[in-house]
């Protein structure tokens, strides 16, 4: 990684990592971008660029640049809520 700038995410065709532009459509052409973060170059940022149904990162949804850690995980588009719990029956 010692020559990682950055990542554009999206439909784009100039993005390095594309999505299908005819069949993912929650996710923006130019969705989220991925950088080194400046105060710790170990470490890396994640930025929503306006998409329309939202970056997510633990169910959580970003606005602007977040840190990522190590297990987070990501989600383009919109976010599910968490599964209910099965029913017991008695």
């Amino acid at each position: 990684l010692d020559g990682f700038r950055e990542v554009l995410i999206g439909r784009e065709a100039s993005a390095q990592i594309r999505y299908d532009p005819h069949s993912e459509h929650l996710v923006s052409r130019n969705h989220a971008r991925i950088v080194r973060d400046p105060a710790d170059p170990s470490g890396f940022l994640i930025t929503d660029l306006g998409s329309r149904n939202g970056t997510f990162i633990n169910h959580y949804r970003i606005y602007g640049a977040s840190r990522l850690q190590d297990g987070d995980r990501v989600r383009l588009g919109l976010d599910p809520p968490p599964a209910a719990p099965p029913t017991r029956l008695a």
